[in-house]
């Protein structure tokens, strides 16, 4: 039955991962205990033998130094070949050779028995509290056997038999001691994994369990069962029935989950989930998806639920996530045929291809709560990247580049994050903290920074007066901060953006066009809009070196802006031969991952 046991938790449908099984994650703690072990075994040992020494007693035989020197090279072999059961072997062996070596001291002895006392505290935090009561028994019964030759003049001793009856007496007393102790620990141990991992009021493992097995599985499905009407139960009825009904639900799904063999979760707010890993990922596998949920289904109500006399009605829906190729959104992709089948009052429904848009949509929600909790939390920060003056070869310029820091603490590209910032009001206030915070910087030091601002910044009607004011209470920023124009193409009103530019180069701003270069609108901007600069488009610079198409397009537009006073900025000079034929072409600055790459500071702070 044990044997039966262990094979089913080690191949079967309801493996548990390692660091949820509590025995594996004890074990494991453990095993760094092993090195230190040896090693105090070895310093207590040669402590021992020196103070013999010093003080002329019975020295030490051949037999003795093979013994520290065991210690030694087990200490060093375990670095090599870290078996932990075989080590905690060799301890143990190392256990009853120091007790005979230390009871067969014939001549002035200094009590080295008493080294018995500490077995106890080292076997468990060894071995845990069931291998180590083994051990503990079994060195109890070893000393006291000892004590028995002793007695009978089989072995020679230095100690009286009273004394190694006071010591064996103190080891059972010890032993006692510490197996309580271990007792308490492994409870609370027990008890903090338990809160970590499971539900308290169901006793199902919750979310947090959900995603690491799920990380675990070869092919794994998601089943999300709600039952819709939790939430009425609880404004009707009050939170206490509430709990009830959920350890209701929790009893009938953990039922349905042991005749089944399939792994349940509690999500928490009525949801819960099923992980079923499956052979393959075929057409017989959505049919046994299908056939589980219906059972599932059948399952929860064919019970009815009694409050008061009152029955209280159970619906459940439940949405199917099957593996996909890569999928690693499981959770998310369940969630949405969870709602699917709500809406659409099916008993389930199962995740498909055309769903994505609604994965989509899950995104971008979440998206959206980890911009608030970066705006919430000031995580929303400038870095820069320099632009060097191809004439001089220094850096004068640097571009501002907005970063988001995770809650990791990772920088991450704002691309995704702007994307969902235009659908909310949030956009806004991303440009103005931007410029803020490079006004704050600029505080600091000497240098010329652009940041970027589009359409949707331009058509704001608060937003030249922003600028104005930005500029009144920073006079040392003036002539100093460009204003880089994105996404030129939305510019449809001419006059509009043309009014803007005038008014803000009152203040003191430059202004920049960026990615100049791809459509011909570009050139109107260069008629109708009084810029200082351009900044080639990337997909031109990349090209420089290699293409003669793009070499005379840049020629081309450089020369027209060294007539119309306009300077140029390649971006993208990712090489020396970029940055070379740059350079050939008269480009007035260069900026890209050859010169520098982003970050918080400038170059002459790092």
């Amino acid at each position: 039955m044990i044997i039966k046991n262990l094979k089913d938790r080690l191949v079967g449908d309801y493996v548990i991962d390692p660091r949820h099984d509590i025995v594996i994650y004890d074990i494991l703690v453990r095993d760094g205990f092993i090195p230190v072990t040896l090693f105090l075994g070895l310093i207590l040992s040669a402590i021992i033998f020196a103070v013999r020494f010093v003080f002329g007693f019975y020295l030490f035989s051949i037999f003795h130094l093979i013994y520290l020197s065991f210690f030694i090279i087990l200490f060093y072999l375990y670095k090599v070949i870290p078996k932990q059961g075989l080590f905690r072997f060799f301890i143990f062996i190392l256990f009853i050779i120091s007790l005979w070596l230390s009871m067969t001291v014939v001549n002035n002895s200094l009590n080295e028995y008493f080294l018995i006392l500490l077995f106890p505290v080292i076997t468990y935090n060894l071995s845990g509290i069931k291998t180590g009561t083994l051990w503990n028994i079994f060195l109890g019964l070893s000393f006291f056997a000892l004590i028995i030759l002793t007695e009978s003049g089989l072995i020679n001793t230095g100690y009286q038999i009273p004394n190694l009856i006071i010591g064996f007496i103190l080891y059972i007393f010890i032993s006692i001691f510490s197996y309580y102790a271990e007792l308490r620990h492994s409870s609370i141990e027990k008890l903090i994994l338990r809160q970590l991992y499971y539900d308290n009021a169901s006793g199902l493992p919750n979310r947090k369990m959900l995603i690491e097995d799920i990380a675990h599985k070869i092919y794994p499905s998601l089943i999300i069962l709600r039952i819709d009407n939790f939430h009425d139960i609880n404004t009707f009825f009050g939170y206490s029935l509430g709990d009830d009904f959920l350890k209701f639900i929790g009893r009938r799904i953990n039922l349905f989950s042991t005749s089944s063999k399939i792994k349940a979760y509690n999500l928490s707010g009525g949801e819960y989930a099923l992980v079923l890993d499956m052979k393959n990922t075929g057409e017989s596998a959505v049919r046994k998806l299908k056939s589980t949920a219906s059972d599932l289904v059948q399952h929860i109500t064919e019970e009815k639920y009694i409050h008061q006399d009152t029955h209280i009605p159970l619906n459940p829906y439940i949405g199917i996530a099957p593996y996909f190729d890569g999928s690693d959104s499981l959770i998310s992709q369940a969630d949405i045929a969870l709602h699917h089948a709500i809406n659409s009052k099916l008993p389930f429904y199962i995740y498909n291809d055309e769903d994505k848009d609604r994965t989509r949509y899950i995104d971008n929600v979440n998206t959206l709560a980890d911009l608030n909790n970066a705006l919430l939390n000031d995580r929303v920060i400038p870095y820069f990247q320099a632009i060097m003056n191809n004439r001089t070869g220094k850096i004068d310029k640097y571009e501002s580049l907005l970063r988001i820091i995770d809650s990791d603490g990772q920088p991450q590209l704002p691309a995704k994050y702007l994307e969902v910032a235009r659908k909310t009001n949030l956009y806004h206030k991303l440009t103005r903290i931007m410029i803020e915070k490079v006004f704050r910087y600029m505080g600091n030091n000497h240098c010329s920074f652009s940041v970027n601002i589009s359409a949707d910044d331009i058509y704001n009607p608060d937003f030249p007066q922003y600028l104005e004011n930005m500029m009144e209470k920073n006079p040392s920023c003036i002539n100093r901060v460009t204003l880089e124009l994105v996404e030129s193409e939305r510019f449809d009103n001419y006059g509009f953006v043309a009014d803007f530019i005038k008014k803000c180069k009152k203040s003191g701003y430059s202004f920049a066009i960026d990615d100049f270069g791809t459509g011909y609108s570009n050139f109107s901007h260069l008629t109708k809009l009084n810029i200082d600069y351009i900044k080639f488009d990337g997909s031109l610079i990349r090209k420089l070196d290699s293409d003669p198409v793009t070499r005379i397009i840049i020629k081309n537009i450089t020369t027209l802006c060294r007539e119309l006073n306009v300077k140029t900025i390649a971006e993208f000079v990712e090489n020396e031969l970029i940055l070379n034929a740059v350079n050939e072409y008269g480009i007035d600055y260069s900026q890209g991952f050859f010169i520098n790459s982003p970050s918080p500071s400038v170059i002459h702070e790092k």
